[in-house]
């Protein structure tokens, strides 16, 4: 199925999602030190058309390199895959978007120096990024 979902997101100190909203501390930014383990969260808002409603939606998060690998450490890919559906609240009109916040924590990253970003895919299709650097 071809999808026409949007997505925003942005690095944070700490993200959780609470009745239906996305609360976000210390976000937006774009740097860190190397080799000192950190607490990385991502604040994620999917914007869902009307007509993907109540239809499931696999949500793939990774964190990649600058040439485009995954970064694996201590053996694993740092990735996450979500399967979720949004469903049409009443009185919701043809046509508008319905929101899925989400909170996703990586605890202890200590990454080499060097550029990093954050990509957000859904249903295989790229729908954000948050590129940073390890200085």
């Amino acid at each position: 199925m071809a999808t026409s979902v949007e997505a925003t997101m942005i690095l944070a100190d700490g993200a959780q999602v609470a009745d239906g909203k996305l609360y976000v501390l210390g976000g937006g930014w774009t740097r860190l030190k190397p080799h000192i383990p950190v607490r990385q969260s991502l604040g994620i808002v999917v914007h869902v058309p009307f007509d993907l409603t109540n239809h499931p939606l696999k949500l793939h998060v990774q964190l990649l390199d600058d040439d485009s690998n995954t970064v694996g450490l201590g053996g694993n890919e740092v990735k996450v895959d979500v399967e979720f559906e949004v469903g049409r609240p009443p009185g919701v009109k043809h046509g508008e978007t319905i929101n899925f916040p989400l909170a996703l924590d990586f605890d202890g990253l200590a990454l080499e120096p060097g550029g990093y970003v954050w990509q957000c895919e859904v249903d295989g299709e790229s729908v954000a990024r948050w590129p940073f650097r390890v200085v």
